[in-house]
């Protein structure tokens, strides 16, 4: 998938994660403790917290060379519904997006396919 799309079809990842921040009393989390909060795998926590840094922020390191992640003040400061309303917005954004990309490419490919092949029918 592109890398444009962050949000469409991982809402319910993004927001589970958020859920975890939110049922634990630290403020930080590594992501291995969201992974066990949430069951989804590591790899998968890790690049979702990476790509989606307006929900998420990687905090500097304490010098123990463990990462961290938080909510940024202003998602912090948000009531949950409010942050599921903001997911699902972006997610309903980008579904509009990827459905122009691929309609704009089925009538580009329309249109070469009637200026190859449209001659032998005129």
């Amino acid at each position: 998938m592109l890398g444009i799309f962050r949000f469409r079809g991982k809402t319910g990842r993004i927001l589970a994660i958020y859920h975890s921040f939110c049922d634990h009393e630290e403020r930080s989390l590594h992501p291995i403790q969201i992974r066990d909060a949430t069951g989804i795998d590591l790899v998968t926590v890790k690049r979702t917290l990476d790509q989606t840094n307006d929900l998420f922020m990687k905090l500097p390191g304490r010098g123990d060379g463990v990462t961290r992640y938080a909510l940024p003040s202003s998602i912090y400061a948000m009531d949950p519904e409010e942050v599921e309303a903001l997911v699902r917005k972006h997610a309903r954004r980008e579904n509009w997006v990827f459905w122009t990309i691929w309609a704009s490419i089925m009538v580009l490919f329309g249109i070469s396919t009637f200026f190859a092949f449209g001659s032998m029918f005129l």
